[in-house]
């Protein structure tokens, strides 16, 4: 009987050639540096049973494909069309900042730059502050306070973790209706809402929250302005990137990641020669891209040498401003460029400490759903049917309309 070719699974095995090993040849085909030998195997599997099969094939360190430029993109795109395959499995799952809260959406995940340090400021929550069964925070500490700012509420919840052990400490405070200060290890599990607009109690230039919502703020957070009323993305939103514009002093704004906007690029300065549109400020060589989504301007930084430019402090968010107003890069004031801020994050399946997802190739079909909106874990297919671009699915069978899929092997990462 022939084999259904739906049922014919391509496994590669992909063997890092490093200098320590470059007496090692490839008998399959190389790309950049990584050896892709193919093999075969039959059926389909779930993501978690794809991953046991190719350990047990090719052993613990194999797992399933980490895309990591376009020159595998291309590779694995082939593969599938020589072998008439509609989908196959991307070894990259959704990571979940905080733990799914029981019967409720999952809880949001925080606003991360690129480097993986956490933003200081998460955003507006609801607090459904009825009863004490149903708030959001954990404690509430406002009697023990003077005064209500945001740098003593989270002294106040720094201070309450002096004597507990690392898993039980507090990680964020919540500032709410102007006088009130709370401590948590997790927030959102009501959602995002919007008008944390409510002066601070004892500094009047600072939002402290609305009745009932909380003004969320990570007690080691990192620098990172908001535009007022920003973030504002609901549950189910796919706002999860930042923009910035010179119109509102390069402060930021949360948007879809599938919006077209400009971007800045920081690479190093050694790229920075006065041709194109590079441009040297202070220091910090920037490059001034337009017209992408979130992921494709992040892939052309890459392949450019360097990243989304992040806020590392106001010197740096003046020092843009500065540029993007001076006449010599000829843009518009009202331009919005992308920023190296997002709350969407991927990593290998099934390797916390494992390299992030950076570059991408996600279908703009994926940008109605939040990853987060369910309470089922997503992983990532490549679809024949959306043009080889990636899409986000179920990773596991769980009702009779999700599905398994082919899938490739890899090894050496």
């Amino acid at each position: 009987m022939t084999k259904s070719r739906c049922h014919i699974i391509l496994c590669f095995i992909l063997l890092f050639f490093s200098e320590y090993s470059s007496a090692q040849t490839c008998s399959g085909t190389l790309i950049d540096g990584w050896c892709f030998l193919s093999l075969s195997t039959i059926g389909d599997r779930n993501l978690n049973d794809a991953t046991a099969e190719c350990r047990a094939k090719h052993g613990i360190k194999s797992t399933l494909p980490y895309v990591f430029n376009k020159n595998s993109q291309d590779f694995m795109r082939n593969v599938m069309i020589q072998n008439q395959l509609n989908f196959t499995w991307l070894g990259f799952q959704f990571v979940e900042d905080q733990p799914v809260a029981q019967n409720t959406a999952r809880r949001p995940n925080y606003w991360k730059w690129i480097d993986d340090s956490i933003m200081e400021h998460q955003g507006c929550f609801d607090d459904w502050a009825q009863s004490p069964s149903r708030m959001d925070m954990e404690l509430e500490v406002t009697q023990l306070l003077t005064k209500i700012t945001i740098d003593d509420c989270k002294a106040r919840c720094q201070r309450e973790n002096e004597n507990k052990p690392a898993f039980e400490r507090f990680l964020v405070a919540g500032l709410q209706d102007g006088n009130k200060c709370f401590c948590s290890k997790y927030f959102g599990k009501f959602g995002p809402i919007d008008s944390c607009t409510v002066p601070c109690k004892d500094n009047a230039n600072e939002k402290c929250g609305g009745y009932g919502r909380n003004s969320v703020v990570y007690l080691s957070g990192s620098y990172g302005p908001w535009y007022y009323k920003q973030p504002n993305s609901h549950r189910g939103s796919p706002q999860a990137c930042a923009v910035t514009s010179n119109y509102h002093q390069m402060k930021m704004g949360d948007e879809n990641c599938e919006n077209i906007y400009d971007y800045l690029c920081e690479l190093p300065t050694s790229f920075c020669n006065g041709n194109g549109n590079y441009y040297l400020r202070n220091g910090t060589c920037i490059f001034v891209g337009t017209s992408k989504n979130w992921f494709d301007s992040r892939n052309d930084c890459i392949e450019r040498g360097g990243d989304l430019l992040i806020f590392k402090d106001d010197l740096t968010r003046t020092t843009i401003m500065k540029m993007v107003s001076a006449d010599d890069l000829n843009l518009d004031n009202d331009a919005k460029f992308w920023l190296g801020l997002t709350k969407w994050r991927w990593r290998i399946h099934g390797r916390n400490d494992g390299p992030e997802l950076k570059y991408s190739n996600f279908h703009s079909s994926v940008w109605g759903n939040d990853p987060q909106s369910t309470n089922l874990e997503q992983c990532i297919v490549m679809s024949a049917e959306h043009n080889y671009q990636w899409i986000w699915v179920p990773c596991t069978k769980l009702s009779i309309t999700d599905k398994e899929y082919p899938f490739l092997c890899v090894i050496g990462l």
